[in-house]
């Protein structure tokens, strides 16, 4: 009627079982903190882990997420970027791309710079890839903003000098008429003007081509603008 009992130290097993779960909610904390999307999907792409913002992203709660597909979230073209990446890349390998996102029913487009990393999965033989990725849209929008700008000021540009082409080519002909009449009657000797009026067609003559100076520089300086 009596019983033994026995006792086992297992100090060191729950040792080990609060470190792992101290190191769990410290790894947790850290991806949480990375200021991006970080996602992990399998080779199948479907989702093995994603991060707060990467589920405030998608816009769906975490458990419907994992193990569930990653297409229905990507376009068709960046699906199939990925699944290459994933099939040619090794263990270790990474790019970074840049690649635009449709606006969805609760998030606008938005631009993301992806850094992908292959990596092994514990299952022998299977990877799994891990993409962190930061919301690069103002960059663009900036970069959009800017190129916008370029163009409109070498518009302007080409417009003022098109308008000084065109406004140099119609003054010149009325002021070589002047300067050339001036010559004429200057060098009329059958009706030889008076020493005043020599004078007078002379400075007419000497302003006229004063003027045309100044017009075939203009014209030289929309000429060197193009």
């Amino acid at each position: 009627g009596g019983f033994v009992r026995t006792y086992v130290d297992v100090t060191p097993y729950f040792e080990v079982q609060q470190a792992l779960r101290h190191s769990e909610q410290e790894m947790r904390t850290m991806l949480n903190g990375f200021p991006g999307l970080m996602v992990v999907c399998d080779e199948a792409l479907n989702y093995v882990y994603l991060n707060d913002r990467a589920v405030a992203w998608i816009g769906r709660p975490r458990d419907a997420l994992i193990g569930s597909s990653a297409r229905p979230h990507l376009s068709d073209h960046r699906a199939a970027e990925i699944l290459a990446f994933m099939r040619q890349a090794p263990t270790g390998a990474q790019q970074t791309v840049e690649s635009a996102y449709d606006a969805t029913w609760n998030a606008p487009g938005r631009w993301l710079q992806v850094t992908q990393v292959m990596g092994n999965d514990a299952r022998p033989g299977k990877r799994k890839c891990y993409a962190f990725a930061l919301d690069i849209t103002a960059r663009k929008e900036s970069e959009v903003a800017l190129i916008a700008a370029k163009e409109q000021a070498e518009r302007a540009n080409r417009a003022k000098s098109d308008f000084l082409r065109n406004i140099s080519h119609e003054l010149r002909t009325p002021m070589n008429a002047i300067a050339g009449f001036g010559e004429l009657l200057l060098s009329d000797h059958e009706s030889p003007l008076s020493e005043k009026q020599r004078l007078q067609i002379g400075e007419i003559r000497n302003g006229a081509r004063h003027l045309l100076a100044l017009i075939n520089e203009l014209l030289d300086l929309s000429m060197a603008e193009q």
